[in-house]
């Protein structure tokens, strides 16, 4: 049986799982534990320990998260924004993306980092695909599309 931590937001949905939280109007959690869509109009569809904001509208989470091999979980920081998957992700700026991997963040308005492991983009417009420890930082329309510590 499901255990959702109340209150619910308005129109909110929790499918199944454990100790969900949702307080977002219209936010749903398809299932995992312990997860928080706090935003309105947010997804979370598995995984555990995942996070989107208060501040993110339209948030999207498809599962992944911490577990007791993982160091972190996914989190969606601000509108529109989306992780896939994976650990230890985020989407911080107003429709980043991350597909998944571990440790990756996508920040600058509609960057995207597609996979890998500790690649950050801190730029607008920008992409890393995949890689490890890849950085963009100010390079608007900048893209990385693999390997380690290019910036």
């Amino acid at each position: 049986a499901a255990f959702t931590i109340l209150p619910l937001g308005n129109g909110a949905t929790v499918s199944g799982g454990f100790k969900n939280s949702v307080s977002g109007n219209f936010s749903t959690v398809g299932g995992g534990l312990y997860h928080r869509a706090l935003g309105p109009r947010s997804t979370i569809a598995g995984g555990s320990h995942n996070l989107v904001a208060a501040q993110s509208e339209g948030g999207f989470i498809g599962g992944g998260g911490a577990d007791a091999h993982a160091v972190g979980p996914n989190v969606v920081g601000s509108d529109y924004g989306a992780v896939v998957g994976g650990h230890d992700n985020t989407a911080v700026d107003p429709f980043c993306f991350v597909g998944g991997g571990e440790g990756n963040e996508a920040g600058g308005l509609v960057s995207v980092v597609s996979g890998g492991e500790a690649n950050t983009v801190f730029a607008d417009h920008a992409v890393i695909a995949g890689g490890i420890d890849n950085f963009v930082s100010g390079s608007p329309y900048a893209s990385i599309l693999g390997g380690s510590w290019n910036y």
